[in-house]
């Protein structure tokens, strides 16, 4: 998908669907669904006029470039994995407030809500790394 230049615009776990089934002898897929937000940079208005972004998406999963109504790129989706993945590890999102619109200030500059007890979770350097890596303002604690 980004490989062609096509960010989803949207990525939450909603839009993930996992096979069930076991079947010997075939992997088990991940389905990624609900394109209904999703930007091809190829496609020839994107090339002429650019697509900023609009209020659409899933608020605590959105990139800051989308709430500064920038263009959408694929790093928009690697942000949503990053808060998917701290999100099932941690147990909470990195970002979140009541009102939208603090919640859109604390992604824009980057201020997470961490999990003091981060030692207790026993997750590894390299998860901690995993899940701060899409964050770029983000360092990931010791």
């Amino acid at each position: 998908m980004h490989a062609r230049q096509i960010s989803h615009g949207d990525l939450k776990p909603e839009n993930l669907v996992f096979e069930k089934r076991f079947v010997p002898g075939k992997l088990p897929f991940t389905r990624l669904i609900d394109f209904g937000f999703a930007v091809d940079r190829n496609d020839m208005l994107y090339k002429k006029h650019g697509i900023k972004s609009t209020d659409f998406g899933t608020p605590i999963y959105m990139a800051p470039e989308k709430i500064l109504l920038k263009p959408l790129e694929e790093k928009s989706d690697i942000w949503s994995v990053g808060v998917m993945t701290y999100y099932m590890l941690i147990g909470y999102p990195p970002f979140w407030s009541n009102e939208e619109q603090k919640l859109y200030a604390k992604i824009t500059t980057c201020d997470y809500d961490f999990f003091q007890d981060w030692q207790d979770l026993g997750l590894s350097a390299d998860a901690k790394n995993f899940i701060f890596s899409p964050f770029a303002c983000a360092v990931a604690p010791e």
